[in-house]
């Protein structure tokens, strides 16, 4: 949860909890006391697994979700979660009643919201409007997570061509489709990309809607949605 003070808060709600904790608000914020005046003891509160105050560039909890994909085995059952301010994302796991939390990433994004889709993959939104899949790659043994790509396409919407613009982590061959939503590749090309990319997609001869570009590299890829008005 998001303080107005100094610290920021996880506080964790098992499945089989019928609701109704009370987080201490505004007698505690995180753990620490704010108004204690007329407040109960502290044993009728439920106080945060984890919480982190404002130092550095943090700022704001963002809230995700518990890892339940297949993409990062060793993430299973862990809490991703980021903060607003400086773009970091960690992962909060428990451990026979103790906490810890690992730094996953240290980006440049405004982390604005988290989503995950049906097979428990996870995506984190810059307020600036891009969205990220959260993508595992492994060498020389260790892992380390990060977007697959900084990508962007503006404007977007637009009614007759887009400009596509990434930083990519892996240099190479990479297939790009463009992919109506009734499943039929509309547009398509391969480019050797190294490091940074743009390219200009025209949009002229398409109908309106929503399109899907689909970009891969090896057994890496990232998608991002286009809207043709």
């Amino acid at each position: 949860k998001v303080g107005p003070g100094k610290p920021e808060a996880i506080n964790p709600q098992a499945a089989s909890s019928t609701g109704g904790e009370n987080y201490g608000w505004s007698c505690y914020e995180g753990n620490l006391a704010f108004k204690t005046n007329d407040c109960d003891s502290e044993d009728a509160y439920t106080f945060p697994v984890w919480d982190y105050e404002h130092e550095g560039d943090v700022c704001s909890v963002t809230g995700g979700f518990v890892y339940r994909g297949s993409e990062i085995p060793d993430l299973v059952g862990a809490y991703i979660f980021g903060d607003f301010c400086s773009g970091q994302v960690w992962a909060l796991s428990e451990d026979s009643g103790v906490w810890a939390s690992e730094e996953l990433l240290n980006t440049s994004y405004s982390i604005s919201t988290f989503g995950e889709d049906p097979q428990g993959e996870l995506y984190l939104a810059d307020l600036a409007g891009a969205i990220y899949r959260i993508k595992s790659t492994i060498t020389t043994g260790t892992r380390t997570i990060l977007p697959f790509n900084q990508l962007n396409v503006s404007p977007n919407p637009t009614n007759d061509q887009v400009l596509l613009q990434m930083d990519v982590v892996h240099q190479g061959e990479y297939q790009f489709q463009l992919i109506s939503m009734e499943g039929r590749t509309v547009q398509s090309w391969n480019d050797r990309v190294e490091g940074s990319y743009s390219k200009s997609i025209s949009l002229d001869s398409l109908s309106q809607g929503i399109y899907i570009l689909r970009i891969k590299w090896q057994n890496l890829e990232d998608s991002i949605r286009i809207v043709k008005d």
